[in-house]
């Protein structure tokens, strides 16, 4: 039995249940935030009798809804503790926009602005804690290719569904690079993970004939997680930070995922978004 505690959100299906499913078979006590705790309540019978691991918990988070999340927070730390790794692997992907109830986009409210607070909440209680951490951002490739423009990140203008997808994982890419430094005096790494092109539910969206190619030529949902179980569990990256990995590799950044004036924009931009919710 590991005696480390996962925390993980978006793990009902796709990627993050397979994450959580195969750091469970290697005895990792699991925590599930999501949404729909009786969809979770059925995950996480499989994932028990598949793995015979029991440990297993969830507590309700809604990454759309900036109120839900320090909700969580107060009470994963008071039921189970301080975690020892977070996967910060929710995500979404929308054709149109959506607009949640504060206000913001809603693909970069669930792929950006949610897990910056949710980790920004944890971290002082990390810090405190003077342990060994590891912080996981599920971002993707498309980060490499994408743009950001502070001024409209909610995309009220010229909205645009895999430009928003992209500069979610952009913005993922920064927090990733920017936090990271921000601890190098802590025991708390931050790395990003490539999942890779994954047949998961994210297809559903799109018409038949793409979705039917797409998934043809995706990788399944258990070859998408590794990545996140190595960077949760390999020694080999117990000291590494700031990275972003494929596989057991690391990805080299980009010139637009290198701006550090972009980089310390987006840090001042998302502290204020959040600001409300904050200590």
């Amino acid at each position: 039995m590991q005696d480390r505690t996962v925390f993980i959100t978006g793990a009902t299906s796709g990627i993050g249940r397979e994450t959580a499913r195969q750091l469970a078979a290697r005895g990792f006590r699991i925590i599930l935030a999501c949404r729909d705790l009786d969809k979770a309540e059925k995950v996480m019978q499989e994932i028990e009798e598949q793995t015979e691991n029991p440990h297993l918990q969830s507590v309700h988070l809604d990454l759309a809804v900036f109120r839900s999340v320090p909700v969580c927070v107060s009470t994963t730390l008071q039921a189970y503790g301080i975690p020892d790794i977070i996967i910060n692997n929710a995500g979404v992907f929308n054709n149109s926009r959506v607009e949640t109830v504060d206000g913001l986009e809603q693909t970069m409210s669930v792929n950006y602005y949610g897990p910056f607070l949710l980790t920004m909440l944890f971290i002082p209680e990390l810090k405190a804690a003077a342990k060994p951490v590891r912080i996981i951002n599920v971002s993707s490739k498309a980060a490499l290719y994408a743009a950001l423009d502070i001024d409209n990140l909610s995309f009220k203008r010229r909205y645009h569904s895999f430009k928003a997808y992209g500069a979610s994982k952009l913005a993922l890419l920064y927090f990733t690079r920017e936090l990271s430094k921000r601890l190098l005096d802590t025991q708390i790494v931050v790395n990003a993970a490539h999942p890779g092109r994954v047949n998961t539910n994210i297809w559903d969206i799109q018409p038949n004939l793409i979705a039917t190619v797409m998934r043809k030529l995706s990788l399944t949902p258990e070859e998408g997680a590794r990545t996140s179980v190595y960077l949760s569990s390999s020694p080999d990256v117990a000291e590494v930070t700031g990275k972003f990995f494929y596989q057991q590799q690391v990805i080299p950044y980009n010139a637009r995922s290198s701006d550090q004036q972009l980089q310390n924009d987006l840090w001042n931009h998302s502290l204020q978004v959040v600001k409300q919710w904050l200590p």
